[in-house]
């Protein structure tokens, strides 16, 4: 029997790079959400950015790890913008 975790990795793409999410959601990808997984020795939070998995996307991961994309400068600024009040909004909630 699969595992909820095992269908979220089948269904979604999560990264914790914020460039590469910036990237894509410059692109016009739907960010679906972000998760905080606690890690290392000091046990801070880090961010996972979640995509919904397609070609499309996958394509564009390529591109990006080959330096094959080119982003229009203040739309790429505005989704690291956009990101950064993300984290900081969800990590605040209070639980």
């Amino acid at each position: 029997m699969e595992t909820q975790n095992e269908n979220l990795k089948d269904q979604y793409y999560s990264t914790r790079s914020i460039l590469l999410a910036s990237t894509l959601l410059s692109l016009k990808f739907y960010l679906s959400g972000v998760d905080f997984q606690f890690e290392g020795e000091n046990n801070r939070p880090v961010a996972y950015f979640l995509f919904e998995k397609n070609n499309d996307l996958n394509d564009a991961i390529g591109k990006y790890h080959r330096y094959a994309l080119a982003i229009e400068p203040h739309a790429f600024n505005m989704s690291m913008r956009s990101i950064r009040e993300m984290i900081a909004n969800e990590y605040k909630k209070p639980q």
